[in-house]
């Protein structure tokens, strides 16, 4: 994986260098390194990479599955509703946390499934998940 690729993947699962260090468990300055290409990314660290975009796509899938359920049932939404947290707090102990999904990349797989609908032609709307502080 070479240092842009990294960075590309990194930004499309939705964390920031801070947020990647702690997923990976390492320093921030250790991400920094691996983007500007002076430490080689260690292949577990590229593997829990593509195993967390891997987990962002199932759940875009899991989402256009549902809806696919829904609208043969029920016939054609005008518009998909998706849910976004506003915090980590609101986040946690949610339904979407008990998939798995870091926090952080909760937004990048409901843009990934808003983009998706859209393209099936589909309106997608996102709201924001009421506050539980």
């Amino acid at each position: 994986m070479t240092p842009a690729e990294y960075r590309t993947l990194r930004e499309a699962c939705g964390l920031s260098q801070q947020q990647a260090a702690l997923f990976h468990n390492v320093s921030l300055r250790t991400i920094g390194h691996w983007e500007e290409g002076r430490n080689k990314i260690p292949p577990g660290c590229e593997e829990e990479l593509y195993g967390l975009d891997a987990l962002i796509q199932r759940g875009v899938e899991n989402i256009l599955t549902l809806v696919a359920e829904l609208a043969e049932q029920h016939g054609q939404p005008t518009v998909v509703a998706l849910t976004r947290y506003r915090t980590a707090q609101d986040y946690l102990g949610s339904r979407a946390d008990r998939e798995g999904l870091p926090w952080p990349c909760h937004g990048a797989m409901i843009g990934r499934a808003m983009g998706a609908l859209n393209r099936s032609g589909r309106r997608a709307e996102v709201t924001w998940a009421p506050s539980t502080v």
